[in-house]
């Protein structure tokens, strides 16, 4: 075995050690709304739009400021788009409730007095080591 089978056999190693893990990310297309992470502050505050798409997973995008970037897949995330409601105001909305329920009465008193009667005691003496300490040079004396 020469030298560069074994750097092919070490590189399949290690690809397949990576990869027990790894998982493919979802493909992005052309027109996907998308936000960009930066790459200094790590935070994902940009957003841009895809206009092309490369060979080797990575994106061409044009960012709000009209500036146009390539970017690897890793570095992107999909923005999905607000669900659309039919806004009827005669139709009352499925997420307001109209069944009032009874407000949930207060704890009785014996366990309430049993919370506030917990006491810290906060007249003990400050714990200190009592280690006797050297001094360390001339200016500790």
């Amino acid at each position: 075995m020469d030298l560069s089978d074994r750097l092919n056999d070490q590189a399949e190693r290690v690809k397949d050690a990576y990869d027990q893990h790894a998982r493919p990310l979802l493909p992005l297309w052309v027109g996907d709304s998308l936000r960009v992470q930066d790459a200094d502050s790590k935070l994902w505050d940009n957003q841009g739009v895809i206009v092309s798409v490369g060979a080797s997973r990575d994106y061409r995008i044009k960012m709000q400021s009209d500036r146009v970037y390539w970017r690897n897949r890793r570095f992107l995330r999909l923005v999905y788009p607000p669900l659309a409601v039919a806004a009827d105001p005669t139709d009352p909305s499925p997420a307001v409730d109209t069944d009032r329920e009874k407000p949930v009465p207060p704890p009785p008193d014996h366990l309430s007095d049993q919370r506030r009667r917990r006491h810290v005691k906060f007249d003990l003496p400050p714990r200190h080591s009592t280690r006797k300490r050297n001094p360390k040079g001339p200016h500790d004396a």
